[in-house]
């Protein structure tokens, strides 16, 4: 009897054995291109609306799936590749002028004609930069700070090729789970050790996580960043592309928001204004203050009800963590897959508290309402 039991088991061992060797030599077979991969799940699954749309329409779902990826191409892909490009080399530019400002003593205006506190402010950091010694130690740190950033900027432009190939699988990836993406998420659901309506769930938070990020916080930050580079073109800030992309990192992340770039920046041109006497100057410092407070920071209130139908069923720390970690974690997609995973871990905690104490009904948390 014992021996008829080892028999019948040894057959599904051996399924296991090879079941888990061959997922583990899938995944490093495939880890090099993993994070292209799932960035083309999250594209398809972003655009998937879009999709059925030409599907209406067309009848057809590789013409839809093509149509679709293509247009990810055009307004996603391209953009993003020119922009990086053109961005890492502003950067160094930046960086350059700045270096060559402090070594020649003039950080800041240094005809102060206005008298005062912002003056002899004013005067004392020219001052400290005209030390031979100040300006060492900081010239030192700035050509650390340069070579490190032409450093990057020269991996970037190395890795141009790869970004590229990348780019070509993720959009080869959206394409597929674009058409496929129904047959994907059956197969998921027959294999999933998961009773249907936990799975209902987690696809239900999924959605509801990647509109409030997609819709309530990239989507406003990228729009409150060309509104800031708007604002910096027409009130002559230095740089204004570069600075409207600074200006649309910091609105990603909760808590910190838009104003922590044009604030300074109006602030700059008031003081600029003011020390070289320059009514124009002061006035533009002015006008972007109230540019950002009524525009480019009020957009975010305005906007997002509108876009997201409601309040964005994803805790603000969560996007906070998510964002930063995903970010160093991923590169520039954790933005999206950093709030995403933290969400659904919150989930399935939710999911496991129920089942072991299905006696106790949802009770708000730290992190918010359980959702059905």
């Amino acid at each position: 009897m014992a021996k008829q039991k080892v028999k019948s088991i040894i057959p599904q061992l051996a399924f296991i054995t090879l079941l888990v060797i061959l997922l583990v030599l899938s995944f490093l077979v495939a880890k090099p291109f993993l994070i292209a991969l799932i960035t083309g799940g999250l594209l398809a699954f972003i655009f998937y609306p879009l999709h059925k749309f030409f599907l209406r329409k067309t009848k057809k779902p590789t013409l839809s799936a093509i149509i679709t990826t293509l247009l990810v191409l055009l307004f996603i892909a391209i953009p993003f590749l020119v922009m990086g490009n053109m961005l890492a080399k502003e950067t160094a530019t930046i960086f350059v002028a700045t270096k060559e400002k402090i070594i020649q003593g003039q950080l800041i205006p240094d005809q102060c004609a206005g008298g005062g506190l912002v003056c002899d402010i004013s005067n004392k950091v020219n001052a400290a930069f005209t030390n031979p010694e100040t300006r060492v130690h900081v010239v030192n740190f700035l050509n650390k700070l340069i070579s490190f950033i032409a450093e990057k900027i020269g991996q970037f432009i190395i890795s141009i090729p790869k970004i590229i190939l990348n780019m070509a699988i993720a959009l080869f990836a959206t394409f597929y789970f674009l058409r496929d993406g129904e047959k994907f998420l059956k197969l998921i659901k027959k294999i999933a050790p998961m009773k249907l309506h936990h799975q209902q769930q987690l696809l239900t938070q999924l959605k509801e996580t990647i509109k409030a990020l997609v819709f309530g916080t990239i989507i406003v930050a990228i729009i409150q960043g060309l509104l800031a580079i708007l604002g910096f073109l027409v009130f002559s800030v230095p740089n204004p592309i570069w600075w409207g992309f600074v200006t649309m990192f910091f609105a990603l992340i909760p808590f910190v928001g838009a104003w922590l770039v044009w604030f300074p920046a109006s602030l700059y041109l008031f003081l600029s204004g003011y020390m070289t006497s320059t009514d124009s100057l002061i006035w533009k410092g002015v006008g972007l203050a109230i540019f950002g407070i009524v525009i480019i920071s009020q957009i975010d209130n305005l906007l997002k009800p509108v876009l997201v139908g409601g309040k964005a069923k994803v805790h603000p720390l969560l996007i906070f963590v998510g964002v930063l970690g995903g970010l160093l974690l991923f590169g520039f997609i954790g933005i999206i897959l950093g709030p995403i995973l933290l969400a659904m871990l919150q989930k399935i905690i939710q999911i496991y508290a129920k089942e072991i104490t299905p006696h106790l009904k949802d009770q708000p948390g730290i992190l918010g309402k359980h959702h059905k």
